[in-house]
């Protein structure tokens, strides 16, 4: 089985093209097709039926690599916004940390120039060409040990915004033939919008389900031990079998994401996990209109959350302390092929706060530490940033 899919131009309508593809492990696809009775005069009820709205929706779970571009579409159909960054790289950290990464000592807004960043090791950032925080790329002009004198905000067809203070920034350097893509949530005035919708195959032993406006309400990813499992709550328009049908591509042959190269890395220090879970969710509806069941509007995107949990290597008081001081955090999850990496997914999460947590004790010492589960309801508080 594989999965196989290629963005829209506009929504429900078909691909021309199947241009990407990723290894399928399992899928649960359910398709429904939603009929109406007949009510004749003075009948309460009617065996009767004429077909009305057919969705499908289930979760496929898919094998993760580093360097398929197809893995883009599928998070900005989840997510909402992307913005490719053309020749540019993540700066490498000389730290254990891959990336050189550090907070805003303060909250900066859209307009100022000069701001000073907290880094993970003094100078670190000395010699970026930019940075990012949010969605947001800034070209640096002049910086010195954190502290930026001039810059050009809202850099490479981003926006500037405000950004607050311990808010995450990433480290960015000049790199041909690299580029990095900035996903974030899509927002048109006071609504959010997933703009991107697919067209996808399933291969299911000698057939091809085929469904179009095709969306996700959410992404799942665990990683214990050596093993690692991702997963996406899948939702689209229309389905049907055809007969025959050659996608450009069927399979990823493309590197598998190891849970051996995953850094946890929050408020300028980085720690090692044992496991780690996260789910971005979105809540999305497949609207139809009140009088013509077959005519459809677009999947709308309501809440937005971003939870998970992971447990520590060893038993740390800090998250307990943060816990229990209702303290705003951050958390970035960097996932990349080796110390000198070429790919890289980074998971952004500001604004975070601690969830209930469990201390873990046993016999052995090796077996000591804090489960801890965390979750943000910002709006703004999560992106993710896809190296390749």
């Amino acid at each position: 089985m594989y999965f196989s899919f290629s963005e829209e131009a506009s929504y429900g309508l078909d691909a021309t093209s199947q241009d990407y593809a990723v290894d399928l492990i399992s899928e649960e696809v359910i398709t429904n097709m939603n009929y109406n009775k007949v009510i004749e005069f003075n009948y309460p009820t009617s065996q009767s039926r004429i077909p009305g709205t057919k969705t499908s929706h289930g979760r496929i779970q898919l094998e993760m690599t580093y360097g398929n571009p197809g893995w883009n579409s599928l998070f900005k159909s989840l997510i909402g916004k992307s913005i490719v960054l053309s020749d540019f790289a993540f700066a490498k950290s000389s730290e254990s940390w891959n990336i050189v990464t550090g907070i805003l000592n303060s909250d900066i807004d859209s307009s100022e120039t000069s701001f000073s960043i907290e880094e993970y090791k003094q100078g670190e950032f000395n010699n970026v060409d930019g940075i990012i925080i949010g969605s947001e790329y800034i070209a640096i002009n002049s910086i010195s040990n954190g502290s930026v004198t001039s810059s050009l905000r809202g850099s490479e067809l981003t926006t500037a915004t405000s950004h607050g203070q311990h808010n995450l920034v990433y480290g960015v350097v000049s790199d041909e033939g690299r580029n990095l893509e900035i996903i974030y949530r899509y927002r048109s005035g006071f609504c959010y919008y997933l703009p991107t919708s697919l067209t996808c195959l399933i291969y299911r032993e000698g057939d091809y389900f085929c469904f179009n406006g095709g969306k996700f309400s959410d992404f799942v990813f665990n990683a214990e031990m050596n093993t690692i499992e991702s997963s996406f709550e899948f939702l689209s328009r229309n389905t049907r079998i055809i007969d025959v049908y050659n996608p450009n591509t069927s399979t990823d042959n493309n590197e598998l994401v190891s849970p051996l190269h995953i850094n946890c890395y929050s408020m300028n220090s980085e720690f090692k996990i044992k496991k780690l879970y996260m789910q971005i969710s979105n809540s999305i509806v497949q609207n139809s209109s009140k009088f013509f069941e077959t005519t459809f509007q677009n999947m709308a995107l309501g809440n937005h959350s971003a939870y998970g949990q992971f447990t520590l290597d060893e038993e740390s008081s800090s998250a307990f302390e943060s816990y229990i001081n209702d303290d705003l955090k951050n958390l970035s999850v960097n996932m990349c092929e080796s110390k000198d990496f070429t790919n890289a997914y980074v998971f952004s999460f500001n604004n975070i706060r601690y969830g209930t947590m469990l201390h873990l004790l046993y016999s052995s010492i090796d077996m000591k530490g804090d489960s801890v589960p965390f979750y943000s309801f910002d709006p703004d508080g999560f992106n993710l940033i896809i190296q390749s």
